[in-house]
């Protein structure tokens, strides 16, 4: 699905793949992907709304685009509930964009019931089990704190646990003085086993310094064109562009970046009012939105800096190579002698 999305999002195949390995390669990815757990299929779930919302503004959400979307809702309502952002931005990025496309209303309402139709047919279902097994309790919060009272051993009581509300610190504190920033940082890069099986500090710098050049990139794209929008301002210039085509864009990145900050919000929330575990794979919903932004840092600065496509196209190979040859090395240095193999 993703290269799918990459095609999408990227004209230059250096940069297509750029994408997917930066995307699919992520050391604690690779890890998660090793036993079942929900973090994995969140993320299957978001690369289908995310390659739904690129098909539906294509497209003016034609009925492949929002069976598309559907489907990965249906998938998302079922994983993890910091995945749940995705559902919302859906829905906002559809009646959003109908409304800049100017779409028939009662065609876009009719497939917006579709959308809806298909979402509650594939998850629905839980949370209706839910409802009736739990006295209304849908989403099954409430009974999983009442069975963690009745059934695990009284220092994993949720009564007993000594979260930041508890012990009356600040939100500052959490994040700075206890770590949370450090670690979630780390074990979104990767800490493996128990969170025990730390790499060295210099490969954590190294991705993180990949996170920074596409930050710089997105900075300088962001300067670049306002400059140049001063610039023609003070040459009575106008530019030509598709007002309805930029407003799109603008619209899936604003909504890609509102549905990081859900996903980072909820895991703040959940380590300090509920159980303190700053861990990465609850913040790993950003990963597919995260790296489509780094690509595109990457692209702007070398748009500027490399002139000589060949030699920029040789480069960006270089830089996948390196990325997809580090998870082989870690895995052999950190994860095969932890357990043994």
């Amino acid at each position: 699905m993703n290269i799918k999305i990459s095609k999408k999002l990227f004209k230059e195949k250096a940069y297509q793949w750029l994408y997917v390995v930066l995307v699919t390669l992520l050391p604690q990815l690779i890890y998660l992907g090793t036993y079942i757990n929900n973090d994995s299929l969140a993320l299957f779930s978001i690369s289908i709304i995310v390659y739904g919302w690129i098909l539906g503004l294509e497209s003016d959400w034609n009925w492949k685009s929002c069976i598309t979307m559907a489907i990965g809702i249906g998938i998302c309502a079922l994983s993890y509930y910091n995945a749940y952002g995705y559902i919302l931005c859906s829905i906002i990025i559809y009646f959003a964009s109908g409304y800049i496309k100017k779409i028939n209303v009662k065609g876009f309402l009719k497939k917006g019931i579709a959308i809806f139709a298909i979402a509650f047919a594939i998850g629905g279902w839980w949370f209706i089990r839910s409802y009736i097994l739990y006295d209304g309790d849908f989403i099954a919060f409430n009974i999983q704190r009442e069975y963690g009272e009745k059934y695990a051993i009284e220092e994993y009581k949720p009564s007993k646990r000594a979260t930041p509300q508890h012990q009356g610190v600040t939100l500052k504190y959490m994040l700075k003085d206890m770590e949370w920033i450090d670690i979630t940082v780390q074990s979104f890069i990767g800490r493996f086993g128990y969170m025990n099986t730390i790499m060295d500090e210099r490969v954590y710098t190294g991705y993180k310094l990949v996170a920074v050049i596409g930050a710089i990139g997105i900075a300088f794209g962001w300067i670049k064109a306002l400059l140049k929008k001063i610039i023609m301002k003070k040459r009575n210039q106008k530019e030509k562009v598709n007002k309805t085509k930029r407003n799109e864009k603008i619209l899936f990145n604003t909504l890609l970046i509102i549905s990081m900050i859900i996903t980072i919000a909820l895991s703040l929330y959940y380590s300090y009012f509920s159980d303190f575990q700053p861990q990465g794979r609850y913040i790993m919903p950003i990963e597919i939105p995260l790296m489509y932004f780094i690509v595109i840092g990457i692209k702007n600065l070398c748009d500027v800096i490399i002139r000589n496509k060949k030699v920029k196209d040789i480069l960006i190979w270089i830089a996948i190579t390196i990325w997809s040859i580090l998870p082989l090395i870690i895995i052999c240095r950190y994860i095969l002698p932890k357990f043994h193999i």
